[in-house]
């Protein structure tokens, strides 16, 4: 963002990413995730039309074949530049947009020269010394300047020319060499433990730290489980000096590994076992150190009372109270035993107001509960010890509206198993949840009134606007802020599933007055209930099994290791940053209408995924093996499956879709949005996307439909084939892309099948042609006549569906 607040230019998807980590930065989550940064990358290479890719000094990178690998992998028509001391190997030979580039170092030997001419300074070991050690230097470099800056800092630190020339004679052949020596240097010495609680910290820590927080965290002694505040360290820059070549420190005082080879090499395992039996670097000793020095230190906080509202953002009280809980829980989720449990149990438990003040977690209408805190932050063995100690006093209501609330979703089924709240786990399944846990139970007192309070302030504002007192009438809900509008709406989608598949009229009011409400809420907030998002969900291969112009498909499978289907919409096809925004608030708009349908003959929506594919937007349904009826129709197994049976399942959806208030018009009835089940019956699937995904004018290029058409061209009614005109949706159009439908169910071929050409088709519509009749046993007279109907160039003139539904099944009686 700097570079933005200078004039560069930031890509789109990048600055989404940086906006994303913002929002969340509240929550320590303020770094991107591998896959988020992976994804980024993808989008940002997708959206490149020219240029190419410089991966610069791959050779020094040891995970350097699988970042060939990728690269290979990537579909781009971008080129790809390498640059090399060695020919790259791995995939490489075979990339056809490879760019490789025999320099040999030309130019680099004056610039090294320069470069040393700037960093050592004068000549004060005596005339020629400097020559001598640049010479050297540049000589044994390889062209690595990284390398270079790590001898120059060693050679700087040699008092004698006698130093020096031994220093040059036992020059390291590479990285690793170098910063084994660092380590080395330490090795059996009083500083030996300090310098690996250092690296474990810059390794792990999830922000940067400064001198302050260095010196603080090496007065924790670990061992005693105390803090020597009266043997505090005020020499860290000695300290720092001793691995000089893997430690540094920033003009801001932060202190930071030397550069990112440093990482690479300290979680490379074998480094350290093999060569100095020494130090470990990994994740499990990272986050326990951290976590552990930070309870010590929390404790010894407590004794000193400082309270949480004055303490400098920069200290390591701030990074205490910030990050304790996220490096605990990482330990927890491992499942080994360190100290970490003792001491997490020791805070957890203690409940003095500043202390919990600190944890700065505190929800106003929760009172002053351990549970409450072990389940806010996701400590699963923490919670296990609190159950069992059967405390009477607990909330165990409040503690899993948290955990809920958090996604900590062993913990929720924890405490959902004690039966402190009525689970929604039936509803939820009865609808097709990948994961019934992912239901908040929300029924508490507060939340309650808030919904209450909400549907009344809307209901009155609808009230006043019906009776045109909509001028002098402010907008409703002002009151509302981000965290009780998710609550409430989550409470509204609880409610929401509780309804039966078919409903009574006394049911039916109160749906529709709950469906409004949860609509005007996601419109004026721009969000989804936090239940419709699934994030416990992998990505199954890496390419998608099939695609069309606004998404592709991939399969993926839940935590109960359900099959679903991964629906990515290409948003990041969409060049222009404001429609594409406008665009995703339209799926997720439509995403919320289709959560609520619930249907024999509708594809369940199961939630959505905003990080897998980030910044694409994932709608997640069930995985239909039997794929789209005309793909199964085309086996021939199926070679006498009943058609009229599938016509009037596939009328009976859109009967259902019809009938809701207001009424849902699908937008894209064809053969490959009608899904067929495990049970052979046909699902509506898709319906509304296509409208949405016509606003891009990328994806309508993409999709083949002609001068912004908004939906399939075959399937289009004539209405809607004219771009000059802005027809409103209608239910009509539903009608007639099923005439086409049926055509292309009897005769296995797309409608106009003999035309390759929109603009021909487009033009054959507007003229009042239409497709020929089937030759099928399954297209009698009457089947036709019904279709000729639906295809009623005047929309007014076109059947209900209601009409079409009783004349197919009475078809099928016959």
């Amino acid at each position: 963002m700097g570079l933005t607040m200078k004039g560069a230019h930031l890509h789109p998807e990048l600055k989404n990413l940086y906006d994303k980590c913002q929002k969340r930065a509240s929550m320590a989550l303020a770094q991107p995730t591998d896959s988020e940064l992976e994804s980024t990358l993808k989008a940002i290479i997708r959206s490149s039309r020219g240029g190419c890719i410089i991966v610069d000094a791959i050779d020094e990178c040891k995970e350097r074949l699988p970042a060939i690998d990728w690269l290979a992998g990537l579909s781009t028509n971008l080129w790809v530049v390498i640059t090399s001391q060695y020919p790259p190997e791995g995939r490489a030979s075979g990339m056809g947009n490879l760019i490789t580039l025999d320099n040999s170092c030309k130019g680099t030997i004056q610039d090294m020269d320069i470069h040393l001419d700037e960093i050592m300074g004068r000549d004060t070991l005596g005339p020629g010394v400097k020559d001598q050690m640049k010479a050297q230097l540049i000589d044994r470099s390889q062209g690595r300047f990284l390398w270079l800056d790590c001898q120059t800092r060693l050679l700087s630190q040699c008092a004698t020319l006698r130093a020096v020339n031994h220093e040059l004679q036992r020059l390291p052949k590479d990285l690793e060499e170098t910063y084994t020596r660092d380590l080395l240097r330490v090795k059996g010495s009083e500083h030996e433990e300090n310098v690996h609680n250092l690296l474990l910290w810059l390794t792990y820590a999830y922000e940067p730290l400064n001198l302050k927080q260095v010196a603080d965290i090496l007065t924790v002694d670990l061992v005693e489980q105390r803090v020597h505040r009266n043997n505090q360290i005020d020499q860290q820059f000695n300290l720092i000096r001793l691995v000089f070549n893997l430690v540094t420190i920033d003009k801001n005082l932060t202190v930071h590994l030397a550069h990112r080879t440093v990482k690479e090499f300290l979680i490379n395992s074998s480094n350290l076992t093999h060569t100095l039996h020494l130090l470990s670097i990994n994740e499990e000793l990272g986050h326990d150190t951290i976590a552990q020095t930070c309870l010590i230190y929390l404790l010894y906080l407590k004794e000193r009372g400082i309270n949480h509202s004055v303490l400098d953002i920069s200290s390591m009280e701030s990074y205490t109270i910030k990050y304790w809980s996220k490096h605990a829980k990482f330990i927890e989720e491992l499942g080994v035993e360190t100290p970490l449990q003792n001491l997490t149990k020791i805070v957890i438990e203690e409940g003095s107001p500043h202390l919990l003040n600190w944890l700065q977690i505190y929800e106003g209408y929760v009172s002053w509960q351990p549970l409450y805190y072990a389940a806010h932050n996701g400590l699963v063995r923490t919670v296990e010890f609190l159950i069992n100690k059967q405390d009477s006093s607990y909330d165990y209501d409040v503690a899993l509206q948290a955990a809920a609330r958090n996604n900590h979703m062993k913990i929720f089924r924890m405490l959902s198993a004690l039966g402190s709240t009525q689970s929604p786990q039936q509803s939820s399944e009865s609808h097709g949840s990948a994961d019934a846990a992912a239901y908040p139970p929300l029924d508490t007192d507060i939340t309650v009134k808030e919904f209450q309070h909400a549907l009344l302030d809307y209901e009155h504002f609808k009230e006043q606007q019906s009776q045109g007192h909509t001028l002098s009438q402010e907008e409703p809900l002002q009151w509302l802020n981000s965290d009780t509008t998710s609550r409430i709406m989550d409470h509204l989608q609880l409610k929401l599933d509780s309804f039966k598949d078919t409903l009574d009229p006394s049911e039916q009011t109160f749906h529709r007055r709950y469906l409004s409400l949860l609509r005007y809420l996601s419109r004026k907030f721009q969000i989804l209930p936090k239940s419709l998002e699934i994030k416990d969900i992998r990505q199954e291969g890496r390419f998608p099994v099939n695609g069309g112009g606004f998404a592709d498909v991939y399969q993926g499978r839940t935590i109960n290791q359900k099959l679903v289907c991964l629906k990515v919409l290409k948003i990041v096809m969409e060049p222009n940053e404001q429609l594409r925004n406008k665009i995703q608030k339209r799926f997720c708009h439509e995403a919320l209408v289709w959560r609520q349908l619930k249907h024999p003959n509708i594809l369940p929506l199961l939630g959505v995924n905003i990080e897998l594919f980030s910044p694409s937007f994932v709608l997640i349904s069930p995985w239909m093996n039997n794929q789209n009826i005309t793909e199964f129709l085309s086996k021939p197994e199926h070679a006498n499956h009943n058609i009229i049976s599938v016509l009037c399942e596939i009328m009976s959806g859109l009967c259902y879709l019809h009938s809701r208030e207001p009424p849902i018009v699908h937008g894209d009835i064809r053969g490959g949005n009608i899904l067929v089940n495990d049970e052979l019956k046909c699902c509506l699937a898709d319906f509304g996307l296509s409208v949405v995904a016509a606003e891009s004018e990328a994806w309508t290029i993409s999709s083949s439909t002609a001068n912004g058409i908004r939906g399939a061209v075959r399937w289009l009614a004539p209405e809607y084939l004219d771009p000059e005109e802005s027809v409103q949706s209608q239910t009509s159009r539903d009608v007639y892309a099923f005439g086409c439908t049926i055509v292309e169910i009897i005769s296995q071929k797309i409608p106009f099948h003999d035309s390759r050409n929109d603009y021909a088709i487009m033009n054959r519509v507007i003229m009042g042609r239409r497709p020929d009749r089937p030759e099928s046993i399954w297209c009698t007279d009457r089947l036709w006549s019904l279709t000729g109907k639906c295809w009623a160039h005047n929309p007014d003139d076109r059947p209900s569906v209601d009409e079409i539904h009783a004349k197919l099944t009475h078809e099928s009686e016959v």
